[in-house]
Formats: structure tokens, sequence, C-alpha cells
């Protein structure tokens, strides 16, 4: 069977073509302070130990600075090369390569903190929390998103730094970077808003930067939704669109979904849902 032939992402040889996607473990310790805990690293190394190709982990964040962390890892420090590390030679002990999936944060998904002013909550645009309508987002401004950038670069650095076989820049389930992508939620009147050049330009930049930490070979996989299944979201004409420019713009592989908060059913779908409803890994 091909599945179990070996593979290819990029540069990256894959001894099979079993590809264990992200999911949150929820397995991190209050002492841990972001980082994974050994129960992270031992729950992928068993993965790792069952055969899987390539494992993807759950999504870090960058930093702290614009939203909370609810127990995901957060890659802001050098001193995190450590334990990226730690899991990287721990998978690949059994022949599996891994790949970090960064995250720029959820936006208008994020839980709201009621002890900030309108919950603490940043958005493409001034959208209304997804989980009290009552609370709008603040838009974030140009130079924060511009450091937004800079902050993923940092971080890319320090994965790469650390081992990790390729990262997954996480687009999808309407998150951030997925608000940024579409319509619906980006209503700014700068670079980054507007026609699908400017809406895709924050996503763009985030692939740049990491091929300027990394070099040109390493993976880079791109997640998104190629539609939302949702009235004002994404056609999936627009999604085969989206993952022309991003084949065109260099990314090694595209981790193709569906959906958003909104019908998060699509996202994660229960055992009766499709087959044609599960994501997929499409490869250069």
């Amino acid at each position: 069977m091909k599945l179990f032939e070996p593979g290819r992402i990029g540069k990256l040889s894959l001894k099979n073509r079993i590809i264990m996607a992200p999911m949150f473990t929820v397995l991190g310790e209050p002492v841990d302070e972001g980082r994974l805990s050994q129960r992270d690293i031992d729950f992928y190394t068993a993965r790792a130990k069952g055969g899987v190709g390539l494992i993807i982990t759950s999504f870090m964040r960058l930093n702290r600075k614009l939203e909370a962390s609810f127990g995901e890892p957060v890659v802001n420090s050098l001193r995190c090369i450590r334990w990226l590390n730690d899991l990287a030679e721990s998978v690949h002990d059994y022949g599996t390569k891994v790949c970090v999936q960064l995250s720029t944060g959820l936006g208008r998904n994020q839980l709201p903190n009621p002890a900030l002013p309108d919950g603490g909550l940043v958005a493409p645009s001034p959208l209304p929390s997804f989980f009290d309508k009552n609370i709008i987002c603040r838009a974030l401004t140009t130079e924060e998103v511009e450091q937004l950038v800079k902050d993923f670069e940092f971080s890319a650095k320090i994965i790469y730094s650390a081992g990790i076989d390729a990262i997954e820049i996480h687009a999808h389930e309407g998150f951030l970077a997925d608000q940024f992508m579409t319509a619906l939620w980006n209503k700014r009147t700068d670079k980054y808003g507007g026609d699908l050049d400017g809406r895709l330009r924050f996503a763009m930049e985030l692939v740049e930067a990491v091929r300027r930490v990394a070099g040109d070979e390493y993976p880079i996989i791109f997640r998104f939704g190629l539609t939302h299944n949702l009235e004002g979201g994404r056609s999936i004409e627009e999604g085969l669109e989206i993952a022309r420019r991003m084949e065109k713009a260099g990314v090694n592989a595209l981790h193709v979904d569906s959906g958003a908060y909104e019908n998060n059913h699509w996202c994660k779908p229960p055992t009766s849902q499709r087959l044609r409803d599960c994501s997929c890994i499409w490869r250069k």
C-alpha cells in the first residue's frame, strides 16, 4: 500500500505516509509555564513508537503579548530550545519526524478575560467576540500586525534551531490568521485588508518569515480551510485560489480542512461525518 511507502514533503524524507494531525492534548502541567510537559513528550513518543511517519504537534503560541495562554506551549525564548529538542530527539529515536504547528493566536475566538477591558480581545477588525457577542474585539494596528510577523520569525528561528523537522502555519478554524484571510472577518483598509491580495498579505509574510530563518529547503506546511461552509465565509473557489498562491509562495504542503468555530463539527467531525469532510495533506 502507498500509505506504508516512504514519502517526502519538500526535502524532508518520511519513512511512511502516515501523518498524525495536531490535537490539543491538555497534558501540560501548571509548573511548566508554557513549555511542553514530559507527559506531552511521552504522548508524542508513544505515537512515534507506534510507527507514524510524521507528527504535527498541537498549536504553540508565539508569546502572551496580545492574548493569554490557556495551557498551550509558548515559544518565546531561547530557553524553549531545550524542551523542543527533547521532543525532537525522543521521536527521532523511532525514525519519526516532527512538525510544530505555530499559531499567531485565536483573535475573536479567544476566551474573554474579565479582568481586562473588552475582555482583552483583538482581531483584524472590530468584531463581536465568538463567546460573548456583547464584547467587541479591538482591531489590531498595522504596527501590531507587523510585530506579530517579527514575533513569528523569532519563534520559527527557535523551532528550527531545536532540530524540529518542519513548521505548520496555523491559519484554520477561524483563528487569527484565518480571520485576516477572510472577508467575513477582515474589514481593514490598510495593507492587510481589502482584496484577496491584501487579506493574504499577513499569511504570506508568515511564510517569508520562516524562510528568512530556516532557508529555502526547510519544509513549511500551511493549514487552512478550503471552505468555511458558512454564509459569508470562504467559498471553495476562493480556497482553491489560496492553495494556488500558497504553492507559488513556496509552501511545501497544504493541510486542507474546512469549517470554523461557528460550525465546529466540520473542523472536528464526529464518526458519522462523511469521509470527504476529513482533513488531508496535499504535498508538492
